[in-house]
């Protein structure tokens, strides 16, 4: 069976330009190739077809053409555009972002949607999400993000309108990082910027119980690390 996860950034109203947008798109990218995964390279842009799906260059321009076809229908909500590794299920994984987004109607968000088709597979994603995550938060600066599967994250929609979610890997940005109780239950690395990544995955790549995951999000929703996102700016 194949399960999908994501690995994703949110944050608040930043208006950017299809060009701003396009430099941490492709900032991404690049991080994403540093990690030595082949599955998080030989990007193309989705088509309706396989055979349509062309390779996607990774010049500034181009991408920064790719967003500008993006645009929304009002100017303050941003772009929304995305890829592909063109590969097939357990191997394919997506990318997609919604950036420039200057109003509080919807946030903005960049994420990775990848597939798994068992253990081994979530393994291999699990022991790369840390390095992911980090690659994510330098490139987009996101308010907030997880690695999580798309089923343990609906389990939290009891959470407020706008508020976090918790992940296998959760990132914090500083405004929310300084509420993070000194004994979480988990390994709290500091990113750039001051913000914190919390990790409940083992050293090989094991995970804990679903039940660890929404343990930690009531504990981060307490300490008011998990608050909804301002309506006014990126960050808390």
């Amino acid at each position: 069976m194949i399960e999908e996860w994501q690995l994703a950034g949110f944050w608040g109203p930043r208006g950017e330009s299809d060009q701003e947008c396009a430099c941490r798109w492709q900032r991404f990218f690049e991080k994403l190739e540093e990690l030595g995964s082949e599955s998080l390279g030989g990007w193309g842009l989705r088509a309706r077809s396989r055979s349509a799906v062309r390779e996607l260059a990774m010049e500034q321009a181009n991408l920064a053409n790719v967003v500008r076809k993006g645009q929304t229908t009002a100017e303050e909500t941003g772009y929304v555009f995305g890829a592909w590794n063109r590969r097939d299920a357990p191997r394919s994984v997506g990318f997609s972002a919604h950036c420039g987004v200057a109003t509080s109607v919807v946030l903005n968000v960049a994420y990775l949607t990848l597939d798994t088709a068992g253990e081994q597979d979530v393994r291999r994603w699990a022991g790369l999400a840390g390095a992911m995550m980090r690659a994510l938060v330098e490139a987009w600066e996101p308010d907030w993000g997880f690695f999580v599967t798309n089923s343990l994250r609906d389990r939290q929609q009891d959470r407020e309108p706008r508020a976090p979610a918790a992940g296998y890997v959760t990132y914090l940005a500083r405004g929310r990082a300084r509420a993070v109780p000194r004994n979480l239950d988990g390994r709290i690395d500091t990113t750039a910027g001051d913000g914190a990544l919390i990790s409940l995955v083992e050293p090989d790549g094991g995970l804990p119980p679903a039940e660890k995951v929404l343990r930690l999000a009531r504990t981060l929703r307490k300490s008011g690390s998990f608050a909804p996102a301002p309506l006014d700016r990126p960050h808390l």
